[in-house]
């Protein structure tokens, strides 16, 4: 064999095995980032949820990891999946977080604060890294407890619910449940004037008048639910602040 050939031969092969090793090199690089960066974070629930002794707050125990450091925590609840006529509309919200690249710990939700009293819904755990990242934990499904209502019109809207939840097509509940909107919305002053309220109840009592098919049933009773909810929260804050004021 000429000896040019041979070494030209021989150069190509080690040129060959260079890059061959380069690559590997790159590739092995490639794949130690990629499971650095994705085994550095994890974020899930950590154990069931439960109600507090005073049964008010709903306490949901957490896991969460990120190398890049957890800028904020915060829970998303939503209707379930399967349920797409819900009225349940999906709250962010806040979890106090320490920062780090570590926290565990709990998160308390207030059903009557954030409207999902009595309601069931999907909540995952989200978490904001310091780059801008965002990760969602999966989904787990919370039936929340019913609210304990202290205000007179938050009560009677609820007791409308209850009866139209039992007796939903019988024609005397409905005329009974007309009646209680329809009466709550005619003195706005007695739930300091709220608007939200006051549209609510009255759009949902012509609505009831003229149909009563299953949607429009779920919605009235949804209705009731959110009324009752703002009125017992307004009364609530009012009793706050008296308070405030006399001490």
């Amino acid at each position: 064999m000429n000896r040019k050939k041979y070494i030209s031969m021989k150069w190509r092969k080690r040129i060959s095995s260079g890059f061959i090793s380069l690559l590997s090199f790159f590739a092995g690089v490639a794949i130690a980032m990629f499971f650095f960066f994705n085994t550095g974070r994890y974020l899930d629930f950590n154990g069931a949820p439960y109600i507090s002794s005073t049964g008010k707050l709903v306490t949901i125990p957490y896991k969460a990891r990120d190398i890049r450091g957890i800028n904020s925590l915060y829970l998303i609840a939503g209707p379930l999946a399967e349920d797409n006529k819900s009225s349940l509309p999906s709250v962010k919200i806040p979890v106090f977080s320490l920062g780090g690249r570590i926290n565990d710990g709990v998160a308390h939700i207030d059903p009557l604060r954030f409207g999902l009293a009595g309601k069931t819904a999907n909540v995952k755990l989200a978490s904001r890294n310091n780059r801008g990242d965002v990760y969602y934990s999966k989904p787990i499904k919370i039936v929340f407890p019913n609210a304990e209502f202290s205000h007179p019109l938050a009560r009677i809207l609820m007791a409308a619910k209850e009866k139209l939840y039992k007796n939903p097509v019988d024609l005397a509940t409905r005329r009974e449940v007309i009646t209680v909107m329809a009466t709550v919305a005619y003195k706005p002053a007695n739930f300091n004037m709220d608007p939200v309220v006051f549209l609510s109840l009255r759009n949902a009592a012509i609505r009831f008048m003229v149909s009563n098919d299953a949607e429009t049933v779920s919605q009235v009773r949804s209705i009731l639910l959110q009324s009752a909810n703002r009125i017992e929260m307004q009364n609530k804050r009012n009793k706050n602040a008296e308070i405030k004021t006399q001490k």
